[in-house]
Order: C-alpha cells, then sequence, then structure tokens
C-alpha cells in the first residue's frame, strides 16, 4: 500500500494499464532513444 486513498490507489492501476496498453497496440513509428541515437550519430 502507497498510502493512497482507495479511488487513487485505483487511478494508478489504470494508468499503468491504459501505459501497457498503448505500447502493445504502438503502430512502430515511435522509436526508442536508444535506436534514435543509433541511426542519427
Amino acid at each position: 500500500m502507497t498510502g493512497l486513498d482507495p479511488v487513487e490507489e485505483y487511478e494508478e492501476l489504470l494508468d499503468i494499464e491504459a501505459l501497457r496498453k498503448a505500447r502493445a497496440e504502438d503502430d512502430g513509428y515511435r522509436i526508442s532513444l536508444e535506436d534514435f541515437l543509433k541511426q542519427n550519430p
């Protein structure tokens, strides 16, 4: 428990789930910083 009230705790979980889903649905257009730096030395 992080000391948040239950509603805030639930909102945190939803945020984490939304981020996970967004990464899974990524169309590949965005690249990681490491990949960008490799391509643009």
